[in-house]
């Protein structure tokens, strides 16, 4: 890797310029597996927010009805992107935001019926965090129902006594 040396502007001394191509800003950067080339690579902060900015703009124009294909095109797993979405908070909002767009759009297609309503249902509460949130309440009020029902016994045998007579056979 060649480094290009740049001038400060304030001093006189030579600071090499950051590479972009890897987008070490900071300093911290990430080690993942190339799905492509199946070589472990290492990338940074900066290179993994450019990956996120194109992963919003892939879930604007794109039809698929899944967030995997991006990463599969751009040769990264999704054990890596889950990854980034904890160490980067910024990649993280922008994952959850592409997940939104993908959901809007698979459940509008189970609306017009263009797709399996069915199936959008049982998954759409990984890509709407308010039908997630839907979910748990109706979990809560499906155990509340069941803690305050009614139960009844039924009894075979009736014990007798002098209001109730005993059953003749």
């Amino acid at each position: 890797m060649v480094k290009k040396i740049i001038k400060h502007s304030n001093k006189n001394k030579l600071v090499p310029k950051p590479d972009l191509s890897l987008g070490h800003s900071n300093g911290d950067s990430d080690e993942g597996l190339d799905m492509v080339g199946f070589k472990y690579t290492t990338i940074g902060e900066r290179a993994v927010l450019e990956i996120g900015r194109k992963m919003l703009l892939w879930s604007k124009t794109t039809s698929e009805l899944k967030i995997t294909p991006f990463f599969h095109e751009q040769g990264i797993s999704m054990r890596t992107a889950n990854r980034w979405c904890h160490r980067y908070p910024l990649f993280g909002e922008w994952f959850e935001e592409a997940m939104t767009m993908i959901g809007d759009r698979r459940e509008k297609l189970a609306l017009y019926r263009d797709i399996d309503s069915s199936i959008v249902m049982k998954t759409m509460h990984l890509y709407d965090p308010g039908y997630k949130k839907g979910l748990a309440w109706l979990e809560s009020i499906k155990h509340h129902e069941a803690d305050n029902r009614q139960q009844m016994v039924i009894i075979d045998r009736f014990p007798s006594s002098d209001l109730v007579p005993p059953l003749k056979d």
